[in-house]
């Protein structure tokens, strides 16, 4: 009988492999055959340029692909060994892999492409979608695996509480720690009735500072306002 965290283990495992099968699963489309043309001559001796199939499309993303794979099933046996080196070993991979190299978050931004019908084209962006699967799935049965072992952010925000001395922390009380929870609701909520009234998603970088991996959106607005949540994190964990 195997003991819980390597049933959990095999579960996640299990997990990355069916997801990252599911979005390489190569669809073959039956080619049309040649036409003649007008004058009724059929041109064999013309190549015509065929269009990519789904597996060139595979190929030319399997590294990304992997790459994630990889990244999660690395995610998940931190999370369920509970092994405080491969956590920052995960967390680490996550700041530079996700945040800075890639830029792949699962952000406020999905959500005004969902409600908007402008998710990213699923042929041309079979590894977002996997941790996008990835994240979905984890989140419903394990709960914050994705804020603490995926999200570039929130790994960055752990690794600084990491360095910093215990005596500098603020224990904010837990009753006042529960109702001031629900002022990121209300964020959420003003943010998305902005959206469904405006159609406008630029508002994204003013409430959540995941725009600090692609640095060409910066304005001094914006990192006044991310500058003061990463000072607040340094004193308040997890702020």
């Amino acid at each position: 009988m195997t003991t819980p965290g390597r049933h959990h283990f095999l579960i996640a495992f299990g997990l990355a492999l069916l997801v990252a099968a599911a979005a390489t699963t190569t669809v073959y489309v039956a080619q049309a055959p040649a036409q003649p043309s007008a004058e009724g001559n059929w041109n064999f001796d013309e190549e015509e340029e065929e269009a990519p199939t789904w597996a060139d499309d595979i190929r030319a993303q399997a590294l990304d692909i992997a790459a994630v794979a990889a990244f999660s099933v690395l995610a998940f046996v931190s999370f369920f060994r509970k092994s405080v080196r491969l956590k920052y070993v995960s967390l680490v991979a996550a700041v530079l892999y996700l945040g800075f190299y890639k830029s792949q978050l699962i952000s406020i931004v999905n959500v005004f492409g969902l409600m908007g019908g402008n998710l990213p084209i699923f042929r041309y962006n079979l590894a977002w979608y996997l941790l996008a699967a990835i994240t979905v799935v984890s989140t419903v049965l394990w709960g914050r695996v994705y804020c603490g072992r995926i999200c570039a952010f929130g790994a960055f925000t752990q690794l600084v509480d990491a360095i910093v001395p215990a005596r500098w922390k603020v224990n904010i009380p837990r009753a006042i720690e529960r109702r001031a929870a629900w002022i990121k609701y209300g964020i959420l909520g003003s943010v998305v009735a902005y959206f469904l009234l405006t159609k406008d998603p630029l508002i994204y970088p003013y409430v959540e500072p995941f725009w600090m991996f692609g640095l060409h959106l910066s304005t001094p607005i914006l990192f006044t306002l991310t500058g003061t949540l990463l000072v607040t994190t340094v004193f308040v964990r997890n702020a």
